[in-house]
């Protein structure tokens, strides 16, 4: 494998708990720097991390006699070393999960076990719903008082402040005490504006229980089931009972992801460096007990990189292709217990830089990347200025079309004459600007948190309280309405999908 070290480099990383220095790859992002952290336990010292884990790797398989000669056992830490750190593979390890109970609709407690699954699938859905409405509730109050407009004290006592009254009739309603309320209304006061509960989502179901049952099986065992299946979505049937006995645990199995876009493509794949890397894949993961499993980054770029549409035939084609080719490698290499497999992966994409083994089409063309300096901006993305090269589309038409002008000078309703028609002087101006290539929306660039609080008050005429307000929206204040929001957004920071995309052929846009 010809491949050049990673330049390594130190860099000052914001953390949850403070600022760390850290060892890693110049070329890698802070999020995926954060990954490897975890992985490393807290360990700042990355290259030494990864090279340590290596040699723990070929250990195992020298004492498993995987390797002809120490020579090739030298060759092996040198190249897995490089392929790790040059982002190009990611390994994951085998990790215990949740256990998966078995039960048989002879058994007397099978009516009682599908309806107790039933109970306690239904409770934790009620608890999340409860949770996030009462916390909606709470925030309305909390909202009555913000927009109180008036003496503090009044805004506060639900008799002077019908808004108020009313909210906290409703929250109570949803099951807030007295005790929540007040303590809402206290916060308000504070200058809080949220009833923070946590941002978990709403609880997916997963397989918990596996039910035999034979097909002579009672109605009401074989109606109970579906119910269970139907009420929770964490229940299978199996019926050829006797193949499982035990409870089953699920976990992850030893693993490798292979990122595909960093062997280039078409004419300029590196075939003899992917195929070196996939025999290190298929070594390393020789060395681990049970099975395993190979999995391919990035496909829907790499496909869109070559300006093949992932839907077409010739996208099927190439993918089956380099499928094929590591299949056909991986029966010339030590036997593996699995192999290659289509799976997700959120930790091992993140060390990949985002890249997924789970084979999705791509999200579009439009992604971020981080600045020297550390900011996040958004970008065309690799694979789609390699795509749009490949296709002969205008890169240029593209930039403007995903990612706009960047520029507010002649954009449509709000641009510098209407922004210096409402009082923007150069400074305000060069500001906005300036947070365009970092914002998502236009009301990032022009918004309290981003225009000089004096100019805000002295100009605009904003109080503490709409400064003090994370929600409040400047350029509806300024008088600018939705539809002026929108087309001055579409020129500035792009448009998503092709809906518009007059540059691309109806070839080009399938891609």
């Amino acid at each position: 494998m010809r491949t050049e070290p990673a330049r390594i480099e130190r860099r000052l990383l914001e953390r949850a708990n403070g600022v760390t220095e850290v060892l890693a790859p110049q070329t890698w992002t802070d999020a995926q720097v954060e990954a490897w952290l975890d992985w490393a336990g807290g360990g700042t010292d990355l290259p030494a991390a990864i090279l340590g884990k290596v040699d723990a790797i070929a250990a195992t398989a020298d004492a498993r006699e995987l390797f002809a000669d120490s020579a090739a056992r030298a060759a092996f830490r040198r190249d897995l070393s490089v392929a790790l750190l040059s982002g190009k593979l990611a390994l994951g390890e085998a990790a215990s999960g949740s256990v998966v109970q078995i039960t048989s609709a002879s058994s007397a407690a099978f009516m009682t076990t599908l309806s107790d699954l039933r109970r306690a699938r239904r409770r934790q859905l009620a608890t999340h719903a409860g949770t996030t409405e009462l916390a909606r509730r709470l925030e309305a109050v909390m909202d009555a008082i913000a927009r109180c407009e008036g003496d503090p004290v009044a805004c506060a006592d639900p008799q002077a402040n019908i808004g108020l009254a009313r909210a906290a009739e409703a929250a109570r309603g949803a099951g807030a005490s007295d005790t929540m309320i007040i303590d809402a209304i206290a916060l308000a006061g504070a200058g809080e504006h949220t009833w923070d509960v946590g941002t978990e989502p709403e609880p997916t179901p997963d397989v918990t229980l596996i039910a035999t049952l034979s097909h002579d099986a009672s109605p009401a065992a074989k109606q109970a089931l579906a119910l269970c299946a139907w009420d929770t979505g964490q229940v299978v049937a199996d019926l050829a009972p006797g193949r499982a006995t035990a409870p089953i645990i699920k976990g992850s199995i030893p693993r490798a992801v292979i990122s595909l876009m960093a062997f280039g493509n078409g004419k300029a794949f590196n075939g003899e460096d992917f195929d070196s890397t996939v025999g290190l894949a298929a070594l390393t993961l020789a060395a681990q007990d049970g099975p395993v499993a190979i999995g391919l980054a990035g496909l829907a770029d790499w496909l869109m990189a070559q300006g093949l549409a992932y839907d077409s035939g010739e996208g099927r084609q190439a993918a089956r292709q380099i499928f094929l080719r590591v299949k056909t490698l991986l029966g010339d290499l030590p036997r593996l217990d699995g192999g290659l497999a289509i799976f997700d992966d959120p930790e091992l994409s993140l060390r990949l830089g985002g890249s997924s083994p789970d084979v999705t089409p791509s999200p579009g063309p439009v992604t971020v990347a981080q600045t020297a300096d550390g900011e996040i901006t958004r970008v065309l993305s690799e694979a789609a200025l390699k795509g749009l090269a490949v296709l002969g589309a205008n890169a240029a038409a593209a930039r403007a079309h995903w990612l706009g002008t960047q520029s507010l000078a002649d954009a449509p309703e709000i641009n510098h004459a209407t922004l210096q028609a409402k009082g923007f002087t150069e400074h305000e101006l060069a500001t906005a600007e300036a947070a365009l290539p970092f914002a998502t929306r236009l009301s990032d660039a022009i918004s309290i948190k981003s225009i000089d609080p004096d100019f805000l008050t002295d100009v605009l005429g904003l109080d503490q309280t709409a400064l003090a307000d994370p929600r409040f929206d400047l350029l509806a204040h300024m008088g600018f309405s939705e539809a002026d929001i929108v087309a001055a957004e579409a020129h500035v920071l792009g448009e998503e999908g092709d809906q518009g995309a007059v540059f691309l052929n109806p070839n080009q846009r399938a891609v």
